[in-house]
């Protein structure tokens, strides 16, 4: 018989090539920032599989939908993203890493990413 062992939280720090990603996971629910132009995000996460809106500050087309998802042991992730507007097909691929520690904060979050963590 199988069962459904839930999956660790993804709360933490991913290096990308656009920078940071900080991601905060309560429950279900996920949000979060990107270091480049300044983007923040939000959505939900069943199993490894993590759906988001996404919105940057400073971009012509700054908002937009992602799809990750996250290697067993949750260190890692690969995606897709695409801009609002676009058609789905075009999406473009993004990956992520985790990193050991981060400090940082996102401005959609009420405080740092360490109460995420505890």
């Amino acid at each position: 018989r199988l069962t459904r062992t839930p999956f660790i939280d993804v709360s933490g720090t991913y290096s990308t090539r656009d920078g940071a990603l900080r991601i905060r996971q309560e429950g279900s629910s996920v949000t979060g920032c990107y270091d480049e132009r300044g983007g923040t995000m939000e959505g939900g996460i069943e199993g490894r599989v993590m759906k988001l809106k996404w919105r940057e500050k400073t971009q012509e087309h700054n908002e937009g939908e992602a799809m990750m998802v996250f290697s067993s042991d949750g260190q890692r992730w690969a995606g897709l993203f695409s801009y609002k507007g676009e058609d789905p097909e075009e999406g473009r691929f993004w990956t992520g890493v985790r990193r050991p520690a981060d400090n940082g904060t996102c401005p959609n979050w009420k405080h740092g990413i360490e109460d995420a963590l505890l």
